[in-house]
């Protein structure tokens, strides 16, 4: 059984600027927290986030579309977070997404993340103010 990582691909820019990297792939929630208040994690907190970049037209950014489902169990009712739309990551680590109702911004990383041992993507929404929130999520390994 061999264990194939998630591949960051990037195009090469005829102006010589780094491109963001492509964050396309399906993820697995790490961890959570909101308005930051206390940080979930597995069992409590659970989800999937896809990506999927279209083709490049700005040097600066990418972007495409995504869908991101999550439950955080320790809520009463339990929260419950289920989203489609399309995002865009910049070579600052800036982060956007648009859905049908509402618009986000914060930042991203990915790479090796302390706080949960391993690669992750961490995505930190910081607009709108009801919209803050952290998530880390690990990029799911496929088995060829």
């Amino acid at each position: 059984m061999a264990l194939v990582p998630l591949v960051v691909a990037c195009e090469p820019d005829p102006m010589g600027r780094q491109p963001p990297p492509n964050l396309s792939g399906v993820y697995d929630l790490l961890s959570f927290s909101l308005r930051g208040g206390p940080t979930y994690t597995a069992p409590e907190a659970r989800g999937t986030f896809e990506l999927s970049q279209k083709p490049r037209t700005d040097p600066d950014s990418v972007g495409g579309n995504m869908s991101a489902e999550a439950i955080v169990t320790s809520f009463d009712p339990p929260l419950e977070v289920a989203y489609q739309g399309t995002y865009w990551n910049f070579n600052d680590g800036t982060w956007g997404q648009k859905g049908i109702v509402a618009e986000a911004l914060g930042t991203y990383t990915l790479g090796f993340s302390a706080e949960v041992e391993d690669i992750a993507l961490t995505i930190t929404i910081t607009e709108p103010a009801a919209a803050v929130s952290t998530y880390i999520w690990r990029p799911r390994y496929v088995d060829p």
